[in-house]
């Protein structure tokens, strides 16, 4: 990502590296990809919920949880 770039939320989830693409979650429930190299975004999804999860990858498969702990209190 360039410096003018910006993601739709903080990234709490670190970030994975897998196959020249770098792959992180947003705590707004975006799960985003990006081009190692160019910083490009090469895609993104919404997940079900706020998320601070990390991403795992296994072969062809990208794994991350769409979840959040609620404070005491928050149904």
């Amino acid at each position: 990502m360039s410096g003018d770039d910006k993601l739709s939320s903080s990234p709490y989830g670190a970030v994975t590296i897998a196959n020249d693409v770098v792959f992180t979650t947003t705590y707004d429930g975006m799960l985003h990809a990006f081009n190692a190299s160019t910083g490009a975004e090469l895609w993104h999804t919404t997940l079900g919920s706020n998320t601070n999860a990390t991403v795992a990858v296994v072969g062809d498969t990208v794994l991350t949880a769409a979840s959040f702990p609620a404070p005491p209190g928050m149904d």
